[in-house]
């Protein structure tokens, strides 16, 4: 008996050191023209043909470079979890004869319960106006940059082009995005640890790119990157982005869809998703 009391001590024992084993939640290859998992909404959202990659023929089209444009998709599936990993495969294009281009790309894990719902355009992304979300977000409109207002007066210096994590819910006074400020690790907001990309690293006419964003249960946030084109390979599960906000802010306290989200205002950009993941608990860089 006491044998036996010890065999069954020691398996209790590895089972709690064995780890969670994560699970693919969602996984869509819009290349071959799929969507299932989503629900596409905007006036913009759509499977559209991309021109000159053969690896990616097909993509899921979010803007173009076309005025006061909205796209966002949402995850069919609604769930909390205690961590996850976001993945997807983006490419932003730009005609550069029509000026800088704007707005900006997010990532969400975001409340909502009709899926029809979408955030504001322009520099709200198809994001911001939402009540509850946590993001991450890539932003290539000059005034919503990172540095000076000088910097921030073109889109030469390339500081147009920024990384950020983004929280809003009810506790979070400041819930919008306005050009020159930025959010708090401990009060949420906009852009919040905004830092632009590494040295060569260009997003903006760049390539397709395979965003990564690790979601952890303690508040800590870390995006990589990765090149998928022959312009961009020489960058390979590079971290562009960590920070911890302050677990207060809950920003994975709530059954959530995953969401991406894109627009254009009075200057515009192309965005384009080849694929896109979502495993949980989070995964190492893939």
């Amino acid at each position: 008996m006491g044998k036996a009391r010890m065999l069954f001590a020691s398996a209790l024992a590895l089972a709690v050191m064995v780890p969670c084993q994560a699970a693919t939640l969602v996984q869509t290859d819009f290349t071959k023209g799929d969507t299932k998992g989503w629900i596409l909404n905007g006036d913009s959202a759509k499977i559209v043909d991309v021109a000159g990659d053969s690896a990616r023929p097909k993509a899921l089209h979010l803007t173009s470079d076309e005025g006061s444009q909205t796209g966002v998709a949402y995850t069919e599936l609604k769930q909390q979890v205690p961590s996850f990993s976001f993945i997807a495969d983006v490419q932003i294009r730009h005609d550069n004869s029509l000026g800088c281009p704007a707005d900006g790309f997010a990532m969400s894990f975001v409340n909502v319960d009709d899926t029809s719902t979408v955030g504001g355009g322009g520099g709200s992304m198809g994001l911001f106006g939402l009540d509850q979300f946590t993001a991450f977000e890539i932003n290539t409109w000059r005034d919503q940059g990172a540095g000076s207002e000088t910097d921030r007066g073109d889109c030469v210096t390339g500081k147009n082009e920024t990384f950020a994590i983004d929280v809003v819910n009810p506790t979070v006074d400041n819930n919008a995005r306005t050009p020159g400020e930025t959010g708090d690790l401990k009060t949420g907001g906009a852009k919040i640890g905004q830092v632009v990309p590494p040295a060569g690293m260009k997003i903006v006419n760049g390539g397709f790119y395979r965003f990564q964003w690790n979601a952890s249960e303690d508040g800590t946030m870390t995006v990589y990157a990765t090149g998928l084109s022959d312009s961009n390979k020489q960058f390979q599960k590079v971290k562009i982005l960590e920070v911890k906000l302050d677990p207060a802010l809950k920003p994975l306290g709530f059954a959530g869809h995953w969401g991406l989200h894109a627009a254009t205002g009075g200057a515009y950009q192309t965005t384009e998703i080849a694929a896109a993941r979502i495993d949980s608990p989070m995964i190492d860089p893939q």
